[in-house]
């Protein structure tokens, strides 16, 4: 899959926050100051980023009470993987990202996923 390249957009993934929530649960006024594209599910998220391409900017939820008919859950980490395998695929960095999940294990799971795939990709792995 070739994702646009042109980030023109911030990409906002939780299950029941408004901006305004998400400004209350960080105090990150940032927040306010731009505008977003919200997404509530992993399809939706999916939809977006095959629509729109990689986001400019994007921040995620750990815990959005998302789950497939066989049960399986589906959460902030899995959308992050899916937006580094499509960063792979395209030989890209990955946006900036927040993460204003309350989940503070989550978060941590999000954060690492994320730095691991920047530290390999600047020593050189994932390239061409």
């Amino acid at each position: 899959m070739n994702i646009d390249m042109i980030k023109k957009y911030n990409l906002l993934l939780d299950d029941e926050r408004t901006i305004e929530n998400v400004v209350e649960v960080t105090g990150n006024q940032f927040y306010l100051d731009n505008e977003w594209v919200i997404v509530r599910s992993f399809d939706e998220f999916k939809k977006v980023i095959v629509e729109l391409g990689i986001p400019n900017i994007v921040s995620f939820d750990h815990d959005i009470a998302d789950f497939t008919e066989d049960g399986m859950e589906r959460n902030g980490l899995t959308c992050c993987k899916y937006l580094v395998d499509i960063c792979i695929e395209n030989d890209c960095y990955f946006p900036t990202y927040y993460i204003h999940s309350a989940n503070p294990s989550g978060s941590n799971n999000i954060r690492n996923y994320i730095e691991n795939y920047i530290n390999l990709k600047d020593k050189g792995f994932f390239n061409g």
